[in-house]
């Protein structure tokens, strides 16, 4: 009778150990989880500002060229919008930043979300500034 019950305990004692190993598995894999969406944000932001930065410079280099045009490729890991705030300026905005972009000159441009690479035009003519994309 004794081996019965020590079978037994042995096997009380695996299913023990296993169900430690799936808990820290499970807590491993969700903070895993975590840290990479966190990384992902931080990235999405860097792209952004970059981005942003990038708009305002060609934007006030245009301002000094009759005619101009310029485009650069965004990869966006998250949700971007641009929108026309005046008739003057523009908003871009990710989940957690928001950039206002202005001008001297008018910016024609319609409310559009980015997902995904994308590529950003923007062009001077008649003195008028027009921001387009073109999503590959």
């Amino acid at each position: 009778m004794m081996l019965v019950s020590d079978k037994g305990q042995i096997s009380t004692e695996y299913l023990l150990i296993m169900l430690a190993v799936v808990a820290s598995l499970s807590f491993i894999v969700y903070e895993a989880s975590t840290l990479y969406e966190k990384n992902i944000i931080a990235i999405d932001n860097r792209e952004f500002k970059e981005t942003c930065q990038w708009l305002k410079d060609t934007i006030a280099i245009f301002e000094l060229q009759p005619n101009a045009k310029a485009s650069i490729e965004i990869k966006p890991l998250k949700s971007w919008t641009i929108e026309q705030t005046t008739i003057r300026s523009i908003t871009l905005n990710n989940q957690t930043n928001e950039c206002i972009i202005d001008s001297n000159y008018k910016i024609n441009t319609i409310e559009m979300t980015i997902k995904g690479k994308t590529k950003v035009i923007l062009e001077k003519k008649n003195n008028n500034i027009y921001l387009d994309v073109e999503e590959e």
